[in-house]
């Protein structure tokens, strides 16, 4: 079975890779390692931000919408933070009844939405650091909500980076070299050209492989993925 290696293990990864440390040191300097992890979180930030990822997304939560009230602050009040909600249902006499997820031009076209109340039809979850969601209609009952989200990944930081990752081992690579890449361009060294676009050759056509195969739900049929010359 692959190795599944913690945080600062990444970040150790990627500094031999731009030559900051050496496979013979039994660990890097904690300033590198340091400035290394901070890059590590924002690449994990990055992608997990930007693509639709099935490692993130757990099994269905229940939400609360509670009577009259018009607001909720999901990243106060789910664990962990959500940080896209992919598919919400209202939960009606055990039957799930599929809402509308209001884009901002949707949800302001929306004239009574400050003050109709009714059973919900849609959400509108603003892209805050708190994650506020609005009920259209404002809530008439008690309801229970049904998120399909994904989740925000680890902090890579905590506890010295010394913390188990939610992603699977095929992305360590990727985490590698793509924090490599980060760290060469000037954090902590600051590599030649060529060396810079080696890595980011090698960081892209791991992403590439990556996103087209292995975010890819686990089931037994064959994965198309768009043709590439390599």
């Amino acid at each position: 079975m692959s190795r599944i290696l913690t945080p600062v293990s990444i970040a150790e990864h990627a500094l031999r890779e731009i030559g900051a440390t050496y496979w013979h040191e039994t660990g890097a300097e904690a300033p590198k390692l340091k400035i290394a992890l901070a890059r590590l979180d924002m690449v994990l930030d990055e992608i997990a931000g930007t693509e639709h990822l099935n490692h993130l997304i757990p099994i269905q939560l229940s939400y609360p919408l509670v009577a009259e009230q018009a607001e909720y602050d999901l990243q106060s009040t789910v664990t962990p933070d959500v940080w896209m909600v992919r598919r919400a249902t209202l939960i009606v006499s055990g039957v799930e009844q599929e809402l509308t997820l209001y884009r901002r031009i949707e949800w302001d076209a929306l004239g009574d939405r400050l003050t109709r109340e009714g059973r919900p039809e849609g959400l509108y979850i603003e892209q805050s650091a708190a994650g506020t969601m609005r009920p259209y209609p404002i809530p008439d009952d008690d309801y229970t909500l049904s998120l399909t989200v994904q989740q925000a990944p680890i902090d890579a930081t905590e506890s010295d980076g010394r913390l188990p990752h939610n992603w699977p081992v095929a992305w360590q690579r990727y985490l590698a070299l793509a924090t490599a890449y980060d760290c060469g361009r000037g954090p902590i060294a600051q590599l030649p050209g060529d060396e810079l676009r080696r890595l980011r050759d090698d960081r892209d056509d791991a992403k590439f492989r990556l996103l087209a195969r292995s975010r890819k739900e686990n089931v037994a049929r064959p994965r198309h993925v768009a043709y590439r010359d390599f």
